[in-house]
C-alpha cells in the first residue's frame, strides 16, 4: 500500500530496516559469497570509469585527516607504550620459537645435542655460508628480521637449529673460521 505522506513512508522503511537488520546482513553475506565474480567485475569496471575522481577524493580525504591520524597514533602510542612494547616482544619471541621449532625438526632444541634454552639457540647455515648470505640479505641479517624472512620465504632448506656451543664446534670442525676470515682459503 503506497504512502501518501513521504515522511511517514521513510520512517516506516527505517523501522523495518532496523528490526530486520540481521536478516539483511545474512542475505547480503550470502549474496556476496555466491556472486563474488560479478561483484569483483563491477568493482573493476567502476574503478576504470571513475579512477581519477576516486583518487582525487582519496587524496583530499587523506590530506584533510593526515595530521589528525598522526596525532591520534602518537597519542595512542604514548598512552599504551608499555603494552605495545610487551606485545612486540611477545610476537618476536613467538616468531623465534616457531622458526627454531621448524628447523629443529619439530622441537625447539638444538638438533645436535638437544639443548633447549631459547637464549642459546639460533639458526645455523648448514653449508657454513652464513657470512656470504648475510651480505646478500642486507637489512634482513639480524635476529627477528631474519626469522621473519625465513617464515615469509616458506622456510627454505639449508638451515638448522643449533645452540651456540654446537655452532662453534661445527665451525671449528668444518674450518669455517678460516673461510670466514680469509675468503681465499676456501678456494
Amino acid at each position: 500500500m503506497p504512502y501518501k505522506d513521504k515522511e511517514k513512508q521513510k520512517a516506516h522503511m527505517l523501522q523495518y530496516a532496523m528490526t530486520h537488520k540481521s536478516k539483511r546482513y545474512e542475505y547480503n553475506r550470502r549474496y556476496a559469497q555466491t556472486h563474488k565474480e560479478a561483484i569483483a567485475e563491477r568493482a573493476k569496471k567502476y574503478w576504470k570509469e571513475h579512477k581519477d575522481e576516486l583518487i582525487q577524493k582519496r587524496k583530499a580525504r587523506e590530506a584533510l585527516h593526515k595530521v589528525d591520524r598522526a596525532s591520534i597514533s602518537r597519542a595512542y602510542y604514548h598512552r599504551h607504550k608499555q603494552e605495545m612494547v610487551n606485545y612486540r616482544y611477545a610476537r618476536a619471541i613467538a616468531l623465534k620459537i616457531e622458526v627454531l621449532t621448524y628447523y629443529g625438526n619439530g622441537k625447539c632444541a638444538c638438533t645436535m645435542c638437544g639443548y633447549d634454552n631459547l637464549a642459546a639457540l639460533s639458526i645455523d647455515h648448514i653449508n657454513g655460508n652464513g657470512c656470504e648470505h648475510r651480505r646478500t640479505l642486507g637489512n634482513y641479517n639480524a635476529g627477528g628480521r631474519f626469522y621473519s624472512w625465513l617464515k615469509r620465504g616458506g622456510f627454505p632448506t639449508g638451515y638448522q637449529t643449533l645452540c651456540m656451543n654446537c655452532q662453534w664446534v661445527k665451525r671449528i670442525e668444518n674450518m669455517e673460521i678460516k673461510k670466514h676470515n680469509n675468503p681465499e682459503a676456501s678456494l
